[in-house]
């Protein structure tokens, strides 16, 4: 892939001493983008489950900036709409907590950005399905 905005999320970090990188969004482009190719007039059915219904959502629309025109992407965001709920129990971090740390590990990753101009301020929140998947275009 050639857009220089794709490597926003291509990250790593350093967690308990190991060296841990966050290459799920290179590798996705890079994925549909070498079996596209220059082709004309495809199909493409982009999508994960849970974190990967998350992660899809998040990254379809950057996607669609790397593919051919003629290009139909569709989404296929299943289970990845984290909502802004407490955990039944108290041992586990609420999903709108997950969503800030992931944005910050993440070396805050470009999102949607209708999903950033709306939460100026809580970009994060654009990791989480509650307020972007309504946003995904």
């Amino acid at each position: 892939y050639c857009s220089s905005d794709a490597h926003m999320a291509d990250t790593q970090q350093e967690i308990g001493g190991r060296t841990v990188y966050f290459r799920g969004r290179r590798l996705a482009f890079e994925t549909v983008t070498s079996l596209i190719g220059n082709k004309a007039n495809q199909t493409v059915i982009f999508g994960g489950l849970s974190a990967g219904g998350r992660g899809s959502m998040v990254t379809i629309d950057a996607l669609k900036k790397l593919l051919p025109e003629s290009t139909i992407l569709y989404g296929l965001h299943d289970s990845g709409n984290y909502v802004n709920l407490n955990p039944l129990t108290s041992y586990y971090d609420p999903f709108m907590v997950q969503c800030e740390r992931a944005y910050s590990l993440y070396n805050e990753p470009e999102v949607n950005l209708k999903c950033q101009e709306m939460h100026p301020n809580d970009t994060w929140k654009c990791l989480c399905g509650q307020y972007m998947l309504p946003l995904v275009r």
